[in-house]
């Protein structure tokens, strides 16, 4: 009870100072005030206050915007079992919906090619990249960025559902806006 009479007194005393000197309680009072009152809780309610701060530090926001991706991009794949090549992709953006089309050639190793979906926050990209060309209809790439932004998309992929032909096998992706000049086909 003491604790709460002494916060009380406290802050009583910060707003009384400012009345009589003709002002109003300024945002450095109250914010000395508010930081003496949470210095004397016990640590265990200060801690808690803390962690759930640091848990939403690394999610978006609902109502964050998604990355804008939409259109064609190239750059570098490296695979652990087929080594480094090229990639395509085309992403067509719908919000935070992605699909397209993409592209892999590998030095002596036929070209893949398929379809993909994803998403896109403001933060990262995903997507999952299927191909006919693989052995199980089931089989695909997982894409999780750990770099994404409107001039780079930087990120680790692991191959899902493709029994012997690439298990365990994972790799990364690099690619940037590819600049479409008028007139000119690719």
């Amino acid at each position: 009870m003491g604790s709460t009479m002494r916060k009380i007194s406290v802050v009583s005393a910060l707003l009384g100072a400012a009345i009589w000197m003709g002002m109003t309680a300024s945002p450095a009072l109250v914010k000395s005030a508010h930081a003496q009152e949470i210095g004397n809780q016990d640590s265990s309610a200060a801690d808690t206050s803390a962690s759930d701060a640091s848990e939403g530090a690394g999610t978006d926001s609902p109502d964050a915007l998604p990355i804008n991706v939409a259109g064609p991009w190239s750059g570098t794949i490296s695979d652990d079992h087929m080594g480094d090549g090229g990639f395509t992709i085309t992403f067509s953006q719908a919000r935070r919906k992605l699909n397209g089309g993409w592209t892999a050639t590998f030095s002596g190793q036929p070209q893949f090619l398929g379809d993909f979906k994803g998403r896109s926050a403001s933060k990262r990209v995903t997507f999952g990249l299927s191909s006919g060309q693989f052995n199980k209809r089931s089989c695909h790439i997982k894409f999780k960025s750990t770099t994404a932004g409107g001039g780079q998309i930087l990120g680790n992929y692991k191959w899902a559902g493709c029994g012997k032909q690439f298990k365990g096998d994972k790799g990364m992706i690099n690619i940037t806006p590819t600049t479409v000049t008028p007139g000119v086909t690719q």
